[in-house]
């Protein structure tokens, strides 16, 4: 999850964004690549916080599901 300090979420152009949706000013991504192209991308924008954690099973299961629809 992400949480610019300016609350507009920038245009998303990076491979491995597999979701991502905004929810009350953050934007929470679903990513599968190199996390440092994703730093530098993030890196050119002013962050109050970021949080990196493992996708929840139900995040997963939804996902697989959302994609064989």
């Amino acid at each position: 999850r992400v949480d610019f300090k300016d609350r507009l979420v920038p245009q998303l152009d990076l491979p491995g964004i597999i979701h991502s949706h905004e929810e009350n000013g953050h934007l929470h991504l679903l990513y599968n690549g190199d996390i440092n192209k994703l730093l530098q991308f993030l890196a050119q924008h002013e962050l109050n916080n970021l949080w990196l954690e493992e996708p929840t099973l139900e995040e997963i299961f939804l996902h697989y599901y959302e994609k064989g629809a």
